[in-house]
This record gives structure tokens, sequence and C-alpha cells, in this order.
């Protein structure tokens, strides 16, 4: 089993990219340690800037090397790579992974 996570970030608010990117992160560690299957975060992540294209964000239960690094402030929190910010109380609690330290990223 795996889960997709789709997404269209907002173009014209970079705390709105932060917060859209802090949430699929949460969802994606509840999904992939509620179902022990990897959690894809795909979407258009309205990123302007050119980059290198990298490989799609797996989430599973196993080691990873680290992930690329960005400048985006949406997609670097979704990768890991950036702290998230505090997302609302309810959905942080409805999607708490309660064993995410064992969580990687691809």
């Amino acid at each position: 089993m795996f889960t997709v996570l789709n997404t269209h970030f907002n173009d014209q608010s970079d705390g709105q990219r932060r917060l859209a990117a802090s949430m699929l992160l949460t969802r994606a560690r509840y999904e992939a340690v509620n179902t022990s299957g990897p959690a894809f975060i795909m979407g258009d992540f309205n990123r302007y800037e050119a980059v290198a294209p990298c490989a799609p964000l797996v989430m599973k239960a196993s080691t990873y090397p680290s992930p690329p690094t960005s400048k985006d402030s949406g997609d670097n929190i979704a990768t890991g790579s950036r702290s998230p910010v505090p997302v609302n109380q309810t959905f942080a609690n409805k999607y708490a992974a309660q064993d995410a330290s064992r969580l990687s990223h691809a």
C-alpha cells in the first residue's frame, strides 16, 4: 500500500506555501507511519526559479540519504530540509504520527 498526496501551492504567498508544505509533511508522516507504506508528495509547488530535476519525494520507514536542498520555502519543507511551520492544532492532532522518528526522506 502507498499514499499519494497531490498539491497545487499558492502562487502569491510564501507564507501560504510554507503552511501548505507543513500540512503535507504532517499528513505524509501520518500516512507513512499508519500504513507502513511510502507516502508520495507531488504536484505544482509554484516554484519560479530554474532548478535541476530531482527524484520524487518518498517517505517510508527506512533509511535514505539526506534530501536535496533548495531555495524555495515550500518544497524544502516538504523534503525535510527546512523545519515546518506550525499548523492548525486540530489538524496536527488528527494527523499526529506516533512513531515519525523512524521515517526518512528519499
